[in-house]
């Protein structure tokens, strides 16, 4: 688009600059489009369609609460996340995530205990122009997550199913580079537990639960590079 804009701005300035009446209303008609171009493209944040897109971001959680038992928690989680995707059309992407967490639970009752997952989701993204470097997207996705919870004498392996939507912000440094945040999650997650004690016997059980969160406790920061 740059490209035909200028090409018709000398174009314009061309038939302009000779001495031919005729080609007046030409030269007009070619600057104006040229600049009506211009104003486009810098009214608006866009991605072109067609553009490949590789990123990464980490997300940090670090909590400490009381449950009802008056027992002191405490919560340390590290999300990486990698992403590529494709603009089927302006601004909208289809894309995979790679999703690794590793998180430590610290219970003044029952000790402590990890958690590590490796997850895949697929989704499809869509940005809206708050300006011509800013934007905020909305995304919506499937995917699955397989985990492990290992305490002083408990195991839990976890499968997780999850679809939903999450929001983000987006900001252009470049053509070509953007720094992106992502927070908040509305939608479905069911997990399959096997939980294994070394004084019980193994339990299967499958929890199925609807979450909303509206705010910024689960948020993650990253670059996206667009090729």
């Amino acid at each position: 688009e740059a490209g035909d804009s200028n090409s018709q701005l000398l174009m314009g300035r061309l038939y302009l600059n000779g001495n031919n009446p005729d080609n007046y209303k030409k030269g007009f008609r070619l600057v104006k489009e040229a600049a009506k171009q211009g104003n486009e493209k810098s009214d608006n944040f866009e991605i072109k369609k067609g553009s490949w897109l590789l990123g990464g971001s980490i997300g940090h959680v670090n909590e400490n609460s009381i449950d009802e038992y008056n027992d002191n928690e405490r919560e340390r989680t590290l999300d990486f996340y990698l992403e590529m995707g494709y603009a089927f059309d302006k601004n909208n992407i289809f894309g995979m995530e790679l999703h690794y967490n590793n998180s430590d639970y610290i219970d003044s009752d029952y000790g402590d205990s990890k958690y590590k997952s490796f997850g895949m989701v697929a989704f499809v993204r869509r940005y809206f122009s708050l300006h011509p470097k800013l934007a905020i997207n909305l995304q919506g996705e499937m995917g699955f997550h397989n985990g492990d919870i290992k305490g002083v004498d408990v195991r839990e392996h976890l499968d997780t199913f999850v679809m939903g939507i999450r929001s983000g912000l987006t900001f252009l440094l470049t053509e070509k580079i953007a720094l992106k945040t992502t927070f908040g999650f509305l939608g479905h997650r069911s997990t399959d537990f096997t939980h294994v004690s070394d004084f019980y016997e193994e339990e299967r059980y499958t929890e199925t639960k609807f979450t909303a969160i509206l705010n910024f406790s689960q948020m993650d920061a990253g670059i996206v590079f667009m090729l």
